[in-house]
């Protein structure tokens, strides 16, 4: 396949990196371009590496997701961000839209697994609600 869509990781659970890591691996136009497991390691990558697509946790040591929202707003760092968060308050989710992470809710279920794949193809970002 030609051009394949880069996938980077940011979120502080190992675990969870590695679910999303085997996710992509089962679609040949997707692929990992690393992981963070804090928002600084994100922005010291981020300095030296372009985003296709960004899966990012709000919640994460040092600095988190919402602040890495600013700064890739701040610096017009061209992203899709597709959000995982546990969070159900509104304006977090308002925040998270207006700093440049595109919205739909996604609940992690089976049947949701290629659902997930073709967005992050999309280019496109959503919030995805961990139950």
């Amino acid at each position: 396949m030609g051009n394949k869509i880069k996938v980077h990781i940011a979120d502080d659970h190992k675990i969870l990196i590695e679910g999303i890591i085997a996710l992509i691996k089962t679609d040949d136009s997707l692929e990992v371009d690393g992981y963070s497991l804090t928002g600084k390691e994100l922005l010291d990558w981020v300095s030296k590496n372009e985003i296709d697509v960004l899966i990012l946790d709000i919640s994460m040591p040092v600095i988190d997701g919402i602040e890495v929202l600013k700064y890739l707003k701040r610096k017009n760092i061209p992203h899709k961000t597709i959000l995982l968060s546990s969070y159900d308050d509104v304006q977090i989710v308002k925040k998270v839209l207006q700093l440049g992470a595109l919205g739909k809710e996604l609940g992690i279920k089976q049947e949701e697994v290629k659902r997930l794949q073709q967005e992050v193809k999309n280019n496109a970002g959503f919030v995805l609600e961990l139950m």
